[in-house]
């Protein structure tokens, strides 16, 4: 129900003045535009949290994504020392970045810092 049929003889102003001396103002906030329900900028506050947490989100999980395999005419090779990845641990693991050495190399270092 919108605001001219609740309150046909009275401005927004008005309104809100004959709202606060029957105490029922603090459902609405004066702007501008009149008065405004409190639920609608409650909702509109938590539309806009809700999209930077997101968006927050979303950058903190492309900053940790993995790079893109390193193919040199149909062969993948090591993102750390630019070997051919051996055919069977791509059959085990398809979106490998590293050679066997490597990626133990890499582990053993990641432990250190944990």
């Amino acid at each position: 129900m919108g605001f001219a049929m609740l309150y046909p003889s009275y401005s927004p102003a008005s309104a809100l003045k004959h709202e606060a001396a029957n105490g029922l103002a603090s459902n609405f906030i004066v702007d501008r535009l009149g008065a405004v329900p409190m639920s609608d900028l409650i909702d509109t506050a938590n539309q806009a949290a809700e999209f930077i947490r997101d968006a927050d989100l979303a950058n903190e999980l492309a900053s940790h994504a993995m790079p893109p395999q390193h193919i040199v005419d149909g062969i993948v090779h090591c993102s750390d020392c630019d070997a051919v990845i051996d055919a069977a641990r791509l059959t085990a693991k398809p979106d490998c970045i590293r050679c066997i050495g490597c990626q133990e190399a890499f582990e053993k270092e990641v432990k250190k810092w944990k």
